[in-house]
C-alpha cells in the first residue's frame, strides 16, 4: 500500500498523510505475531502480545484491515462458493463451498470468510447428504482452527515429554532413514477420503512391509463383520430413515452421535411432519435402551431392557416376526427383567408385517458389537423386505471401517518387535481412545520410530519420537467419500496459520514422491476415478470446477435387495448373555465426543441434551416413583453433583458426579466416554473422568459397550462448582398416586404441603403435546386455549402498536417441536456468529452463563420412561415486551420491524429487563469474558486451569465476527434475530434493484438445523413463510395468554405410540 489514496480514513494522521504515519502503517504489526509472524520461529503463543498490548498501536484503520487481510488470504485456487473475488473487499463476505472431516464425521459445508479468515460455517444446501444441515461441531470447527494449542512446527521428542522444533526437511530425512527395514504400520480412524487412501497405498507400494490398521473410536466392527457373513460384503450399510415408516432400534442413537446423525437426522425428520391434519400419518420410532440416550428421548415408544438383554431382545424380536413369516425360530430361554418390554415383541412385530403389507419399508437396527446380534438384525430386516427399500447395500456408507481385532493384532506384532515404524494419522489417539490404551503405550516403546501426524497434542502424539503436524482442515486440499456415490471436496479457505503440512504431502514425500501442489493430485484422482462416471461435462476442466464451485458431485444410485441365506437360528448360543448385579451402558456424548472434541470449549460449554450439564462428565443414575408424594433415587443419593467412585473389574474411577436419570432401567447406570483428557489444550486437560480403560472386549476382540456387575458407591465427596444450565426438569410426568388414580406425579412432588394443584405446570402455553390417536381432539383444544387467550388479551387496557407494526417489515420465527431433536447445533450456530462469550465451569455453576439461545429439555408423559420435549428458547420479540417499560435509560427497545433491540453503549447493567423477562433469555455480562476493556480486574478466567483467558489472545480473537458487537462487562445482551444478517440481506436486495424476499434472510441458527425445524419469515408477507407455518393448527405461543405478543410460534410435539405397549 504505496499511497493512501482511499476516499475515506481512519485517524487525522491518516487524513493529513503524515509521512511518520504512513511509514508506520507498513510496520503496523511488527510486534504483532499472529498477523505477521505466524509462521516464523516465533515463541509459539502471543504471550507477550496481549489484546491490551495490541489496542495500544496506532489504530486498526481500514487500511490496516486490509494488509492483516493479504497475510492470510485464502489460496487462490479455492473458487469461492459464489463468485471468485479478484481481491479480499473489506467489510465483503467470501463463501468457500468444502466438507468438513473430523474422525468419523464428514459434512459438506460453506465456510464464510471475512477479510480472508474463515469466521463461520454454513451447510451446502446443494447436498442430498444432509439436506444443509450441521452439526454443533461442525459449527464449532472454525474455533479448532485458531486454537492456540495446536502444533505450530514440526518437532522431536527429547524422550523427556519436551519438544524440540526441528526442519521439515530434518524430520523427513530422519523418517526416510529408518522405513527402509522392518514391519511399518499407519494407524488411523476410518478414511473417507478417496485422495488419501491413494496415498497411503502409493506409500504401501513404495514400502511393501507396510500395513494400514483402521480403528474406529466408537466402534461398528460387529456390524461389518456380519454383513460379511450375511451378504459377502464387508460394508457399512446405507440407511435410509426418509424411506422408513417404522424403525426399531436396540441402542443406536442415530440421531445423537451414532455414525451419521446429521444425514440421519435430515432424512428421518421429514418422516415427522404432518401434511394431512384431516387424517394425520407420521412415522414411528420404538427404542429398547437401558438410558435415556438422544435417540431414545425423540422415540414415541421406550421399552427399558438391561444392556446384556439386548441380544436376548434382539432374538425375541425376530421370533416374533419369524412366527408370523413361516421363519425358523432361535432356541433362547429366560425373560427380560422389564416384563412390560418382555411383552412388547409380538405387538411390535404385529406393526413391522402390517407396515410391510402396506407396501411401505422399515428398519431394524442396533448399535450392538457382537456379531451374532448383528447377524440375526440382518435376518429380521431381510424377513420384512427392507433390502433395496430402507437399507442400502449397493450406496454404502465409508464411514465406518474399523476391525476391532485388527488393533488387537497390532499391538501383539508391536510387543514381538515385529513392527519398527508407526505411524498415527489425523485425529487417532489409540493411548486413549482404547480399552487398552495403557498396553498400547507399552508396546509403542518396542517401536523404533513412531511418528505422529496429528495437528494438536494428544495422548498418543506425546508418546511419539517425531511430530510432523498436519494442517487444519479449513487450511487444506482434500476429499470426502462417505457414501459411495457421494464426493465432497475439500478446499483451503486461508493459507497454513503455521508451519504444518498436510499429511497426505509428508505420506508422499516419505515414499520419495513428494507433491508440491496437492490440489493437482486430486484433480488427478477424480480425472481417472470419477471424471468419467458422468455425462454432463465433456472436458474435465469444466467438470472440476462446477465440483469445486459446489463442492461434490453426488451419482445416481440405484438400491440394490440383498437376501440373508444363512441359516441364523445357530446364533442363538453366541449372543451376550444377561448379566448379573448392576450394570453400566456407556456412550459417546454429543460434545466432546470419544475425546476428540475436548480441546473445542464451545462443545464443552454446549449442554448435554439431556443432563444439561457442561464441562463434565457424569453418571446416570435411575429414580423412581414411590406411589405417593416423592421420588426415590439409588442408594439414597439426593442430590446432582454428589460424588460416587465407580468400579468395573479392577479398576476403579474416583469422584464422578451423578445426576439423577428419568428413564433409566432400575439397577442400570450409564457413563459418557470422552472426557478425563491428559494431554491437550486448557479446555481438554483435567475435565472430567476417564472410563474407557474399563470397557472390555468380546470374544471376537470386538469392543463391548457395556459391563455387569459393577459397582457405585457414594463416597461422600460433592463437586462444589457442578455446572447445569437446567434445574427444572419435567413439564406433566406421569404416575399412579396411592389410590390408584393418574395424576402429574411432578406437580404433587414439588410441593411441600398439601399436593398442590394439577396442572399448575400443564395448564401453561409452554409445551402443548398430543399423539396420533387423539390429534384432531388435543388440536381443538389448542385451537379453544388460543381462542381464550385473545379473548382474555383483548380485554387489555394497553392499546399497543400493532397498527404500526403492520407497516414495512415485521420479523419473527416458527419452530417445529415435532422436529427438533436437541441436537444443539443451532446454539452452537447462535454463538459463532454473534460472538457469544464462553464463562466456564464455575459461573454457569452461579447460573451466569451466556449463551442466547438455550434448548430446554422437559421430560412428560409415562413417569418409567417418559417422552421428551425440546423446546429452543430466545428472545421471543415480543410486541408488548415486558422488558422494555422497566429499562430507566431505554437501552433495550423495539424497532419499527418488531425486533426487540439493545444499545449495549446505553446499558447500565441494572438488569430490570432480565428480572422482568417471562422467558428468561436476556443474559448479563458478570465479567469481560471477550477481553472487551483493557481492565484486568474485570476479566474471568473461564479455563479449567484458572489461568486462560479464552479471548485474551489475538489468535483466538480472529474468530470473532467483525459484524457484531463484543459485549464488555456490565451489559445485558440476548438474541438478535441475527440483526446483521437481516442489514445484509436487505443490501443484497437494494444492490440487485429488487424487492426484500424472505429467503433473503436466514438467521444463523435456522441455517444449522438439520432437521429444517427453524423457519424465519416477514409477518406481513400475508403469503410467506411465516404465515404459513403459523397457520398450521398445531401452532401456538409460548404464554400466550399473558399478552406479551411474543413472536415465536411453536408446534406442538405429536408422537405415534404403539399403544398396546405402553
Amino acid at each position: 500500500m504505496s499511497e493512501l489514496n482511499q476516499g475515506y480514513w481512519g485517524s487525522s494522521e491518516e487524513l493529513a498523510n503524515d509521512e511518520t504515519f504512513k511509514n508506520s502503517l507498513h510496520d503496523e504489526f511488527y510486534e504483532l505475531p499472529i498477523l505477521n509472524k505466524l509462521s516464523e520461529d516465533e515463541p509459539e503463543q502471543s504471550s507477550g502480545h496481549k489484546r491490551r498490548d495490541f489496542l495500544k498501536y496506532l489504530g486498526f484503520s481500514i487500511g490496516a484491515a486490509t494488509i492483516a487481510a493479504s497475510c492470510e488470504s485464502p489460496i487462490r485456487k479455492a473458487l469461492p462458493y459464489v463468485t471468485k473475488p479478484d481481491s479480499i473487499v473489506p467489510g465483503v463476505a467470501n463463501y468457500y463451498a468444502s466438507t468438513f472431516i473430523k474422525g468419523n464425521d464428514v459434512l459438506p459445508i460453506v465456510v464464510k470468510t471475512r477479510e480472508g479468515r474463515p469466521i463461520k460455517i454454513e451447510g451446502n444446501t446443494l447436498s442430498s447428504f444432509t439436506g444443509g444441515g450441521t452439526s454443533a461441531r461442525a459449527q464449532a470447527s472454525v474455533l479448532d482452527l485458531y486454537d492456540i494449542g495446536r502444533y505450530k512446527n514440526p518437532a522431536k521428542n527429547d524422550g523427556k515429554g519436551n519438544l524440540k522444533k526441528v526442519k521439515w526437511s530434518d524430520l523427513d530425512s530422519a523418517v526416510k532413514g529408518k522405513l527402509s527395514s522392518g514391519g511399518i504400520r499407519i494407524v488411523s480412524n476410518t478414511i473417507t477420503s478417496p485422495s488419501m487412501n491413494a496415498v497411503i497405498q502409493q506409500f504401501i507400494s513404495a514400502f511393501p512391509n507396510a500395513k494400514h490398521v483402521t480403528y474406529d473410536p466408537y466402534s461398528s466392527s460387529a456390524i461389518l463383520m456380519a454383513n460379511e457373513k450375511s451378504f459377502g460384503k464387508r460394508v457399512f450399510p446405507g440407511y435410509d430413515f426418509g424411506n422408513a415408516q417404522m424403525v426399531v432400534n436396540f441402542g443406536a442413537d442415530f440421531l445423537g452421535t451414532w455414525v451419521s446423525p446429521v444425514e440421519y437426522t435430515n432424512s428421518w425428520t421429514k418422516t415427522r411432519k404432518i401434511k394431512n391434519f384431516d387424517k394425520p400419518e407420521i412415522s414411528r420410532l420404538v427404542q429398547y435402551e437401558s438410558n435415556m440416550s438422544y435417540t431414545g428421548s425423540n422415540a414415541d415408544n421406550r421399552m427399558l431392557i438391561r444392556p446384556s438383554e439386548q441380544g436376548l431382545a434382539i432374538v425375541k424380536l425376530y421370533n416374533a416376526v419369524a412366527s408370523q413369516t413361516g421363519g425358523a425360530q432361535i432356541a433362547v430361554s429366560g425373560n427380560l427383567k422389564n416384563a412390560k418390554a418382555d411383552k412388547s415383541f409380538a405387538s411390535v412385530a404385529k406393526d413391522l408385517l402390517a407396515n410391510k403389507n402396506a407396501g411401505k419399508a422399515s428398519i431394524v437396527l442396533s448399535d450392538s458389537n457382537n456379531v451374532a446380534e448383528q447377524v440375526i438384525i440382518n435376518k429380521i430386516n431381510d424377513l420384512l423386505g427392507n433390502y433395496g427399500k430402507s437399507i442400502d447395500l449397493n450406496n454404502y456408507s465409508n464411514q465406518r471401517k474399523g476391525i476391532d481385532s485388527e488393533m488387537v493384532t497390532l499391538m501383539n506384532d508391536m510387543k514381538s518387535g515385529s513392527v519398527s515404524t508407526l505411524i498415527v494419522v489425523g485425529d487417532a489417539n489409540p493411548v486413549f481412545e482404547l480399552p487398552d490404551g495403557s498396553d498400547f503405550a507399552s508396546a509403542m516403546k518396542k517401536v523404533g520410530l513412531t511418528v505422529s501426524l496429528s495437528s494438536v497434542p494428544n495422548e498418543t502424539s506425546d508418546l511419539c519420537n517425531y511430530i510432523a503436524p498436519s494442517n487444519h482442515f479449513l487450511e487444506s486440499w482434500g476429499d470426502a467419500q462417505p457414501r459411495k456415490n457421494n464426493y465432497y471436496v475439500v478446499q483451503p479457505t486461508i493459507s497454513p496459520l503455521f508451519k504444518t503440512r498436510q499429511a497426505e504431502q509428508s505420506l508422499l514425500t516419505w515414499a520419495n514422491s513428494p507433491v508440491d501442489d496437492f490440489s493437482t493430485y486430486i484433480q488427478n484422482i477424480w480425472k481417472s476415478s470419477l471424471f468419467g462416471l458422468q455425462n454432463e461435462y465433456s472436458d474435465f476442466q469444466s467438470f472440476w470446477n462446477n465440483s469445486l464451485h459446489n463442492g461434490l458431485i453426488e451419482l445416481p444410485s440405484q438400491s440394490g435387495a440383498a437376501g440373508v441365506a444363512i441359516d441364523v437360528t445357530s446364533f442363538g448360543g453366541s449372543i451376550s448373555k444377561p448379566g448379573d448385579g448392576v450394570e453400566v451402558k456407556y456412550y459417546e456424548p454429543m460434545g466432546v465426543g470419544f475425546g476428540a472434541y475436548a480441546n473445542n470449549p464451545w462443545l464443552q460449554e454446549m449442554p448435554d441434551p439431556i443432563t444439561r450439564t457442561v464441562w463434565t462428565s457424569i453418571v446416570h443414575i435411575p429414580l423412581k416413583w414411590d406411589g405417593d408424594s416423592k421420588f426415590e433415587y439409588y442408594k439414597d443419593l439426593k442430590k446432582d453433583g454428589l460424588y460416587v467412585d465407580f468400579k468395573s473389574g479392577k479398576n476403579t474411577v474416583k469422584d464422578i458426579p451423578i445426576v439423577r436419570q428419568f428413564g433409566q432401567m432400575s439397577d442400570t447406570i450409564a457413563i459418557p466416554v470422552g472426557y478425563g483428557r491428559t494431554k491437550g489444550n486448557p479446555s481438554a486437560e483435567k475435565v472430567g473422568n476417564y472410563v474407557i480403560n474399563t470397557l472390555s472386549r468380546d470374544a471376537d476382540g470386538n469392543i463391548r459397550y457395556w459391563n455387569d456387575k459393577v459397582e457405585i458407591t457414594p463416597n461422600g465427596g460433592e463437586d462444589k462448582h457442578f455446572a447445569s444450565v437446567q434445574l427444572h426438569h419435567t413439564m406433566g410426568v406421569r404416575g399412579k398416586d396411592k389410590s390408584n388414580k393418574v395424576i402429574n406425579v411432578d406437580e404433587k412432588a414439588i410441593m411441600t404441603i398439601g399436593s398442590g394443584y394439577q396442572g399448575s405446570l400443564t395448564g401453561r402455553s409452554i409445551l402443548k403435546s398430543a399423539d396420533v390417536s387423539d390429534f384432531t381432539e388435543k388440536v381443538k383444544e389448542l385451537k379453544e386455549f388460543r381462542a381464550e387467550a385473545a379473548k382474555l388479551n383483548n380485554e387489555t387496557l394497553y392499546p399497543g402498536f400493532d397498527h404500526l407494526y403492520k407497516q414495512g417489515h415485521h420479523w419473527g420465527m416458527s419452530i417445529d417441536l415435532n422436529t427438533c431433536t436437541g441436537c444443539g447445533a443451532c446454539q452452537v450456530a447462535c454463538i459463532a456468529e454473534n460472538n457469544v462469550p464462553i464463562v466456564g465451569k464455575k459461573e454457569v455453576h452461579r447460573q451466569h452463563e451466556m449463551t442466547w439461545l438455550r434448548i430446554d429439555r422437559y421430560y412428560y408423559g409415562d413417569v418409567e420412561s417418559p417422552n421428551v420435549f425440546y423446546q429452543p428458547m430466545m428472545c421471543q420479540h415480543c410486541d408488548n415486551a415486558p422488558c422494555e417499560n422497566v429499562c430507566p435509560v431505554n437501552a433495550t427497545n423495539h424497532s419499527a420491524e418488531g425486533l426487540n433491540q439493545m444499545a449495549y453503549n446505553r446499558c447500565v447493567g441494572t438488569r430490570y429487563c432480565a428480572n422482568n423477562c417471562p422467558f428468561k433469555v436476556r443474559r448479563f455480562n458478570w465479567a469481560d469474558y471477550t477481553t472487551a476493556d483493557l481492565f484486568v480486574r474485570n476479566e474471568a478466567n473461564p479455563m479449567p486451569d484458572g489461568k486462560s483467558l479464552f479471548y485474551e489472545d489475538n489468535l483466538t480473537r480472529l474468530v470473532l465476527n467483525p459484524d457484531v458487537t463484543v459485549r464488555s462487562r456490565g451489559v445485558i445482551e440476548k438474541c438478535s434475530m441475527c440483526v446483521q444478517r437481516i442489514q445484509e440481506g436487505k443490501l443484497r436486495a437494494k444492490t440487485e434493484m429488487r424487492p426484500l424476499a424472505e429467503t433473503d434472510i436466514k438467521p444463523a441458527c435456522a441455517t444449522a438445523c438439520p432437521a429444517g425445524a427453524i423457519k424465519f419469515g416477514d409477518q406481513n408477507m400475508p403469503d410467506g413463510i411465516l404465515n404459513k407455518e403459523w397457520a398450521d393448527p398445531t401452532t401456538y405461543f409460548a404464554l400466550e395468554e399473558i399478552n406479551v405478543k411474543a413472536k415465536i410460534g411453536y408446534k406442538m410435539r405429536v408422537t405415534n405410540k404403539n399403544n398396546e405397549i405402553i
